[in-house]
């Protein structure tokens, strides 16, 4: 039985371990020079601050790239993630621990953003545990954070605090990504 038990568990292992793969991807340096390369892809969760990867899929060498060597990392077809020096908002989602300030709390932070959307503007993503922050950048805005917060206000009516919101990304995108079909209401 106990034989059968450890049969099980290392099948289990090897399947779990197995998941992970390099893919074909590429990196660029700080100096500007661009990588063909196997990335580990670790179908990141959390955005990444670094990655391992393999020069030929054969090698038995794992090198390993960090957020302060590499301006940008992709995986062919998959995902790209690129580098940039921005402030985030670090207010937190988590109602017991929100304040009353409608404003985001800056932090000037140097991070890997994952590009989501390309076209006349850029939409990217920050992923932390459970916080989630989008950025932008058209042709005449660079990269920013796109303005949403959740902070607690007191009802005057009942003196219960509630959660509110500041919805300011919407006159963002409406200001400088809007085209000449886009309303208020779309």
């Amino acid at each position: 039985m106990k034989k059968l038990l450890l049969i099980a568990l290392l099948l289990c292992y090897s399947f779990t371990n197995a998941q992970i793969t390099f893919e074909k991807g590429y990196f660029i340096s700080n100096d500007g020079n661009r990588t063909e390369c196997y990335i580990k892809n670790l179908d990141w969760k959390n955005t990444p601050t670094d990655f391992k990867y393999k020069t030929q899929l054969s090698d038995s060498e794992i090198k390993t790239e960090s957020i302060a060597t590499t301006q940008e990392f992709g995986i062919d077809n998959e995902t790209t993630y690129k580098r940039f020096k921005i402030k985030i908002d670090r207010s937190n989602d988590d109602p017991r621990k929100m304040t009353t300030n409608r404003n985001p709390d800056w932090k000037e932070e140097t991070l890997f953003l994952k590009i989501l959307v390309t076209g006349d503007a850029i939409l990217y993503s920050y992923t932390e545990d459970n916080t989630n922050r989008y950025f932008y950048a058209t042709k005449t805005v660079p990269t920013e954070q796109l303005i949403y917060v959740k902070y607690l206000t007191t009802d005057q009516n009942e003196g219960a605090e509630k959660v509110t919101e500041n919805n300011e990304y919407k006159q963002q995108l409406y200001k400088n990504v809007a085209t000449t079909a886009t309303t208020e209401k779309s």
